[in-house]
């Protein structure tokens, strides 16, 4: 039986490796529309991540900082682990890439669906 999970609850939790480490806060979800669905493909996180959400891209030439240096993390939607949905835990170390070529990815439910 699968669960909804909307990605309100998700953005700025705190994300954790398998041994309780804090690795960053989910700050911007990557979708994409497949057939009548909306998916999500990955999740990044930190600083960042943020940027990315407010359409930020050249903000380090702007202030004069490196951001290689908080580069995103992203993590494939299938390396994420959301059977506790305020605890989510890294099933694997995330990587700095593009999701997974071919991953189906997780259906992205929109907060008023179903109200």
């Amino acid at each position: 039986m699968s669960r909804e999970i909307h990605l309100e609850q998700l953005l700025g939790t705190q994300v954790t490796d398998a041994s309780g480490r804090p690795v960053g806060r989910i700050e911007e979800f990557r979708i994409e529309q497949r057939g009548d669905e909306w998916v999500v493909t990955e999740y990044l996180l930190g600083v960042t991540g943020i940027l990315a959400r407010l359409g930020v891209r050249s903000v380090g030439r702007l202030v004069g900082i490196s951001l290689q240096e908080h580069a995103p993390q992203r993590v494939p939607w299938d390396r994420l682990d959301l059977s506790d949905p305020r605890h989510p835990t890294l099933r694997e170390p995330p990587h700095a890439g593009p999701a997974h070529p071919g991953v189906e990815g997780a259906v992205a439910t929109p907060a008023h669906a179903g109200e």
